[in-house]
């Protein structure tokens, strides 16, 4: 396996992959049973399963990363921000379930972490999904119908891929 930049172009790497088969070839005893036998050869030979591949992966451009930096960096201020200033403002323990306040208040935050979770998936299937309208569908549906269609993507990205 190697990794080899593309001069000129700042934003493309190539990947190879070649694969050999190595196959150990016994070498023949000398007809005296008492000399000793000489190590067997490692031959390399091109393995016909696996063929050579070559796969070009885009390195994230500088733009585009920052402008998910950026994004992430502003969900995680602002989930983590609405949970501590809920725990701060409204501690979980001991319940208040008779108090109005202390209900509207955690409902807000585990609406906000909800869809903190929520929009990270949806970065992940937009990163995997081949088609981005079908990526979309997919995303609108984890956050406007919830956990059972982000447990429906999974499933189904699994019995398809195997991971």
């Amino acid at each position: 396996v190697s990794l080899q930049y593309v001069r000129g172009e700042p934003h493309l790497l190539t990947l190879n992959i070649e694969c050999t088969l190595s196959i150990i070839e016994p070498r023949h005893s000398p007809s005296s049973s008492r000399t000793r036998m000489p190590p067997p050869r490692l031959k390399k030979r091109h393995d016909p399963r696996c063929a050579n591949t070559i796969a070009k992966m885009t390195a994230s451009s500088s733009i585009a990363t920052r402008i998910h930096l950026a994004f992430y960096a502003l969900l995680f201020i602002c989930a983590s921000a609405a949970i501590v200033g809920t725990c701060l403002s409204y501690p979980l323990f001991p319940l208040q379930t008779e108090s109005l306040e202390w209900n509207n208040a955690w409902l807000v935050a585990t609406v906000i972490d909800y869809y903190g979770a929520c929009l990270c998936l949806c970065g992940v299937i937009f990163g995997t999904e081949e088609n981005w309208v079908i990526g979309a569908c997919w995303c609108l549906g984890c956050c406007l119908l919830g956990s059972p269609v982000c447990c429906i993507w999974i499933l189904v990205r699994i019995y398809q891929h195997g991971s």
